[in-house]
């Protein structure tokens, strides 16, 4: 394995036993040890939505792209056309639609898979925290916000077996939760101010990493101290943090590329640390030319499932390397800034 690959496509899903990628509306998987992908599935829609799905600029102008996947009992749970779509045998049946435009991060936590509500939501009406159960015909409500705008993620604590939730987007709408009984009920752990409006969460036995979401103000990353309950601040970056991950002992936050008076970088970034305190910018990827605000914000995904032991997985979108996923060997490329990966 060299110290970068690039292969086309999105990496949805990562185990220690297989990868989950999407090209336009088919999906493929990858047998960790084999170089060769099959194919497993292929969505389909009616109309201008099932055509554009292999259209890029289409498909990014009307956000129906395969956005979530996680495997369970061998068949897939799939998000995409503001749908849920369930593979059985490599056949893919449509489940029911879901509420709101698309989760931004979704779980599965005890078997059971969450996601919250995302929509533009200017009249604030209540959002909700939806949970599905194998084997259920519908997504069934757990909680209900009637005081935010939209919900940012759910996550699952590998650690304390707690789940997450941060929120948005106004002061009082920012904020980080925590339900400790299965949303029985639910606890704000911090919150009130633009820097507590964080969309993704990392867990390590003693921290849970952050970063502000805000076009208001610049942007930080943070840690929240489990043993003392404080909140610490790491490291300033140059745009809103949006998603994140581990791999290979390593921590990992991207920054995305959005309208703002404040943050004004054209680099979708990937910012890294690799003993958790000091970070430093690891990638960057330009945002293309096309607009912000019908075809997206410049920024980089990475899959779902467990930490990987050796690869980074990263998809940048709306920016140089759309449609690709980089391939990163952790060890060997650390305290290195790979650019967006052009040799």
């Amino acid at each position: 394995m060299h110290q970068l690959q690039l292969i086309s496509g999105r990496v949805l899903y990562r185990n220690n036993k297989s990868l989950y990628l999407a090209r336009g509306n088919k999906i493929f998987k990858r047998v960790h040890g084999r170089h060769e992908w099959k194919a497993v599935g292929s969505l389909t829609s009616p109309g201008i939505i099932g055509f554009t799905k292999n259209l890029s600029i289409l498909s990014r102008l009307l956000r129906v792209d395969i956005h979530h996947l996680f495997p369970y009992n061998n068949n897939l749970l799939i998000i995409a056309d503001k749908s849920t779509y369930i593979s059985c045998e490599n056949e893919i049946s449509l489940l029911e639609p879901i509420k709101g435009s698309r989760p931004l991060v979704m779980c599965e936590s005890k078997g059971s898979f969450y996601y919250g509500e995302y929509r533009s939501n200017p009249e604030r009406s209540n959002v909700h925290v939806w949970q599905w159960l194998p084997g259920s015909l519908r997504w069934s409500k757990v909680w209900t916000f009637n005081s935010i705008r939209h919900i940012h993620g759910i996550f699952n604590d590998p650690y304390s077996g707690s789940i997450w939730v941060t929120t948005g987007d106004e002061d009082s709408e920012a904020g980080i939760w925590c339900t400790n009984d299965e949303f029985d009920s639910l606890q704000r752990i911090a919150g009130g101010t633009q820097q507590f409006r964080a969309i993704q969460l990392i867990f390590t036995k003693d921290y849970i990493y952050f970063g502000s979401d805000t076009p208001n103000e610049k942007n930080h990353i943070y840690r929240y101290v489990r043993k003392t309950k404080q909140i610490e601040q790491l490291a300033d970056v140059n745009g809103s943090v949006f998603y994140g991950c581990k791999a290979g002992g390593s921590l990992f936050l991207s920054t995305a590329v959005e309208p703002s008076e404040v943050n004004k970088h054209r680099n979708a970034e990937v910012w890294r640390s690799d003993n958790g305190s000091d970070w430093y910018p690891f990638l960057a990827f330009k945002k293309d030319y096309f607009s912000m605000k019908y075809f997206q914000y410049g920024q980089v995904f990475f899959p779902a499932g467990p930490e990987d032991e050796d690869f980074l997985y990263c998809s940048p979108f709306a920016t140089r390397r759309h449609g690709k996923t980089l391939i990163i060997d952790v060890e060997i490329s650390k305290n290195q800034f790979l650019g967006d990966g052009l040799n």
